[in-house]
């Protein structure tokens, strides 16, 4: 009889440690899908974001583009001076212009390559 009763016992010790490593397990998991979850949340944060910078990148292209076909095709005849040669003095500040505008392209695109760097 005594022997029954320590079988008993030690089902039962058996059982509520099964149950407790099943609890534990269902615990991690939970965690796990929660984890998941949110690290899904900010990639799709990130890629909305990467694809924001990129359309707007490619809008800033497009308009230093035409501002550097615009200054391209405007003759610098607009002004002469007294000898009726074209007033020169404008053009460092076009240049300039269009240096800092290829610039500004070459930030948006690092920063654009960062953000698609992250979203992999």
């Amino acid at each position: 009889m005594a022997n029954q009763s320590e079988s008993v016992a030690q089902d039962r010790m058996a059982t509520s440690d099964g149950d407790q490593l099943e609890t534990a397990g269902q615990a991690i998991l939970k965690l796990l899908h929660k984890a998941a979850d949110a690290t899904e949340g900010n990639r799709r944060q990130a890629l909305a974001t990467a694809q924001k910078l990129s359309s707007q990148l490619r809008a800033a292209e497009d308009r230093i583009a035409q501002l550097e076909a615009e200054v391209r095709l405007r003759p610098c005849i607009e002004s002469s001076n007294s000898y009726g040669r074209p007033n020169t003095s404008r053009r460092p500040s076009i240049d300039w212009l269009v240096r800092r505008s290829s610039i500004s392209v070459e930030i948006l695109r690092s920063h654009a390559s960062a953000r698609s760097d992250f979203s992999r």
